[in-house]
């Protein structure tokens, strides 16, 4: 009787109070936050977002950037290249239409060498065609292109120039308007021309008029402005006529393919905007300014 009584008591309680407990999952760590100065980081391993270039761009279009890495050119790429390159593209470009020809070049204070990678894969490499800076040339076809400027000598890393034209003319020493690490003479013409007003809002300027534009190398201010832009329109100077109109003839921070980015308009800013990027050249003021509210847009030189 005993027996059966402690068996009965025994069920009960396995049925009401010591069942197993369910498992409870494990719970992955929190994740890491990461913070500016935190510890290390890896180099980002999504390339750069590839720049449309179009027939009629601004030429030269010019980039800046460091050139060198820890990577062997000759070992990744191709035996015929040169130079410690990066891990990722310098430069990602993406031209819109067959080029018969198109000069690809840097210039810098160091042994500078580039590798040029098309579209299909096939690889373009150069060292020393201009002094010490490389130049790739030729016919292009559209796609992607890949730019890497490495060192010929593997070493810290040094900041370069990079320019994109279709003008035999214009080498790696040139395409700035200066011999490398000689400033241009005061005064003297950088780049000059003719411009197509394409729309515009203002009877200063009407559609179809034909305007000129100069690039004159100045003295460096406190700002570190060394031209000056000026665009003139039958009489009418539309941008340069205050006194401000300079603009920095090489600035890292503006839109790639810029040559010239002014966007300041203030009561004290007697100058327009103005910008010439690789899409289009704009000038535009409110009404405060001397010619009232205008927008005048132009055809870029070489384009129809």
């Amino acid at each position: 009787m005993r027996a059966l009584s402690l068996a009965a008591v025994s069920a009960t309680l396995a049925g009401c109070c010591f069942s197993p407990m369910p498992v409870t999952p494990i719970a992955p760590p929190p994740a890491t936050t990461v913070v500016a100065g935190g510890g290390p980081q890896l180099p980002s391993t999504t390339p750069a977002e590839a720049l449309p270039i179009a027939q009629g761009f601004a030429d030269p279009m010019i980039f800046h950037g460091l050139a060198g890495g820890p990577r062997d050119a000759g070992s990744t790429f191709s035996p015929e290249c040169r130079g410690s390159v990066s891990m990722q593209p310098s430069h990602r470009f993406r031209l819109e239409s067959s080029f018969p020809y198109l000069r690809i070049m840097a210039r810098g204070d160091s042994d500078l060498t580039l590798v040029v990678r098309s579209p299909g894969g096939v690889m373009r490499c150069n060292d020393d065609s201009d002094g010490l800076n490389p130049v790739v040339e030729g016919a292009f076809e559209p796609g992607v292109y890949e730019v890497y400027v490495g060192l010929y000598s593997a070493g810290a890393a040094t900041p370069y120039d990079l320019g994109v034209s279709t003008n035999l003319a214009i080498l790696p020493t040139t395409m700035l308007g200066v011999t490398s690490g000689t400033p241009a003479a005061v005064g003297s013409t950088l780049r000059s021309g003719v411009l197509t007003v394409s729309t515009s809002d203002t009877t200063v300027a009407p559609v179809g008029s034909v305007c000129t534009y100069s690039e004159v190398s100045v003295a460096p201010t406190s700002g570190g402005h060394d031209v000056r832009w000026t665009i003139t329109c039958g009489t009418t100077i539309v941008y340069g006529a205050g006194n401000g109109g300079y603009g920095r003839s090489s600035d890292p921070s503006w839109p790639p393919g810029t040559l010239a980015y002014d966007l300041e308009t203030t009561e004290v800013d007697t100058d327009p905007s103005f910008e010439w990027s690789s899409t289009r050249v704009r000038v535009e003021d409110d009404a405060t300014g001397s010619l009232g509210a205008l927008t005048i847009e132009f055809v870029l030189p070489g384009t129809a």
